[in-house]
């Protein structure tokens, strides 16, 4: 049975283990198979590291981008034998865009009194191994939440209490109660679902929904596996089985796969102990819900995909 683990982070991203590290580990756990899918960058250094090692792997992003039609934003776990250099040329316009747009948040919310500085906030998460092209309006919430001071003004100005995902939701997304008037309006950058998933058709990728347990977790229960189609026919070739998805989640995620022929993938989504939460779970932990003989035998189609020449 191969130990694989084909969704995690490192220091390139937002986890604080390093390359060197994650091979030490690998080697630790007898990991045969591995994959940092990585936000939005590619991490080359550890597949050569990895195979130097004799652990095998491939190229592989974990791809921002939006259904725009719905507005539904979207983590798409990619793996190839080798991107393409229009694909680095996309994901690092991405990360610059989304450089720009925090800044610009940042200055929002200093012009209507919240006291934030944008270099700490920066060095607060920097610290923390969170790469800064990776920073996001998620990052920022939870950033504002540390003050008192910060609270205590949004409360004053709203009249209501919001927690940190409140205030990300209601006022720092568009589509929010309050999104007019605290979410910065930028020109979109992430790719639409169906320009991520015709390069991933070019370029022979397995394209995967990361955990539809925590993506789609209301729109599973109004639904969704009826309208899953929407997806998968922009390209999306694979689905994932999340390390901390129910026997129920697997249940739902098996009818879509077996419905529309898709590839598994698996696992942690392992980030850094900060983000350490109810949906983020340790490297290489596996579901105990799973066989694993048929991990075995998902894995076979996964690496035949990638591997396809």
């Amino acid at each position: 049975m191969p130990n694989i683990d084909l969704h995690f982070h490192t220091q390139l991203s937002d986890w604080a283990n390093n390359n060197e590290e994650i091979i030490e580990t690998a080697h630790k756990e007898k990991i045969s198979f591995l994959c940092a899918t990585e936000h939005d960058i590619v991490n080359l250094k550890l597949r050569d590291l990895a195979e130097s090692e004799w652990i095998d792997s491939c190229e592989w992003v974990e791809i921002s981008a939006c259904n725009y039609d719905t507005q539904k934003h979207l983590h798409l776990p990619c793996y190839t034998n080798q991107f393409s250099t229009q694909t680095h040329i996309i994901l690092e316009w991405v990360r610059e865009a989304r450089k720009k747009k925090i800044s610009k948040q940042i200055e929002l919310l200093q012009s209507q009194g919240f006291h934030i500085n944008e270099i700490d906030f920066i060095k607060y998460f920097t610290d923390l191994w969170v790469n800064t092209a990776n920073l996001n309006n998620y990052h920022l919430s939870y950033y504002i939440y540390l003050s008192k001071d910060n609270t205590d003004l949004l409360e004053s100005i709203l009249h209501l209490k919001l927690d940190q995902i409140g205030f990300l939701k209601e006022c720092l997304r568009q589509s929010g109660k309050f999104g007019e008037i605290w979410s910065v309006q930028v020109e979109n950058y992430e790719p639409a679902i169906e320009e991520a998933g015709k390069i991933a058709s070019d370029n022979f990728w397995v394209l995967s929904i990361a955990h539809p347990n925590f993506s789609f977790s209301d729109e599973w229960t109004h639904g969704f596996i009826e309208s899953f189609s929407d997806y998968h026919d922009r390209w999306v070739n694979a689905i994932e089985i999340n390390a901390l998805a129910s026997p129920e989640w697997i249940e739902a995620i098996l009818k879509i796969q077996k419905k529309f022929n898709l590839i598994l993938t698996f696992w942690s989504d392992c980030h850094e102990i900060w983000k350490r939460d109810k949906k983020h779970w340790s490297l290489w932990d596996i579901n105990p819900h799973i066989d694993q003989d048929f991990i075995k035998a998902h894995f076979k189609v996964f690496h035949k995909k990638v591997f396809w020449y």
